[in-house]
């Protein structure tokens, strides 16, 4: 019975744990049509859990995912869009690294990775065909943040590769055609298919948008 007890107790504190975990916060999504395109910006807070920094500083990687919805006003799903953020502590070099599918960059500081990670300007996402003039459309946005182990850092890095020599075999259409490919197979592998992996943020929705 004292067993029992004992472990009614500690189940208890893992589900505690569970439920006043840090998940990321999407304080703001805001999209504006430009030609083919949609250039969105996001706001971002508390992105990093303890564990997470804990991973980073040991000098293995986290991904932070973006899982994009375009949706035609009111309910209708069109497309889902992907964006991942690679972030690696160099401990050689005592700086961080971040990779994305459209650009890398440095930081110099825990508090400016954080930074750039938190603000994300000028994002580019294709949809799949021409947004209709008169029609209202709005973006939805979940934000997970994925800890690497050292097997799937390995798995990441051939994903990148593999992504990256078929950008450089053929450009254009083709080549961002295979390094999304490769992304929806990494995503698949991190964080499954379900609708709110643990330590995902909850859906935002931008403000409706229309092309001019």
């Amino acid at each position: 019975m004292r067993r029992l007890k004992k472990f009614y107790f500690l189940f208890s504190l893992l589900l505690a744990a569970a439920a006043t975990a840090q998940t990321p916060r999407v304080i703001s999504i805001l999209a504006q049509p430009a030609g083919d395109s949609l250039i969105v910006s996001v706001q971002l807070a508390d992105i990093f859990s303890q564990k997470i920094v804990n991973t980073i500083r040991s000098g293995l990687p986290a991904v932070i995912r973006f899982d994009f919805r375009l949706v035609e006003a009111p309910e209708r799903e069109l497309q889902q869009m992907a964006h991942s953020l690679r972030v690696l502590y160099d401990l050689w070099s005592d700086r961080y690294r971040l990779q994305s599918n459209q650009r890398a960059s440095i930081a110099a500081s825990f508090a400016e990775m954080e930074k750039l990670c938190t603000k994300i300007d000028t994002l580019t996402l294709k949809p799949r065909r021409r947004l209709v003039l008169e029609k209202t459309y709005q973006l939805r946005l979940q934000v997970t943040v994925i800890p690497i182990s050292a097997k799937q850092d390995q798995q990441l890095r051939d994903w990148l590769e593999v992504a990256g020599a078929a950008e450089e075999s053929a450009p254009g259409e083709e080549g961002a055609a295979g390094f999304r490919l490769n992304l929806n197979r990494l995503f698949s592998f991190l964080g499954g298919k379900k609708e709110k992996p643990f330590g995902a943020s909850e859906w935002a929705v931008s403000p409706p948008f229309r092309v001019q």
